[in-house]
């Protein structure tokens, strides 16, 4: 089991690097599960590559409400992620 979830802003720059611990046990195919319930693996970036930010926002924010990330990750996120 991961102890934590790293998410470097933007890929292979790490910017801005977020640490969060889940709240319970999670596996990758879980979330990988709720990225296709949630139809996250169907994002489309500008053709500019922007809405990575967001749809990072956004991931966040249902793996909160899954319960599997704290109450307050998305605002912490959030708070990080709209300074780039």
């Amino acid at each position: 089991m991961a102890k934590s979830v790293k998410l470097d802003m933007i890929p292979g720059d790490g910017v801005k690097t977020l640490t969060f611990k889940p709240t319970e046990s999670v596996t990758v195919q879980a979330i990988m599960d709720l990225m296709v319930e949630n139809k996250r693996d169907k994002y489309r970036f500008t053709e500019y590559e922007e809405g990575y930010r967001y749809w990072m926002y956004t991931l966040i924010s249902d793996l909160e409400a899954e319960g599997i990330l704290a109450q307050g990750s998305a605002t912490t996120a959030w708070a990080s992620i709209s300074l780039y």
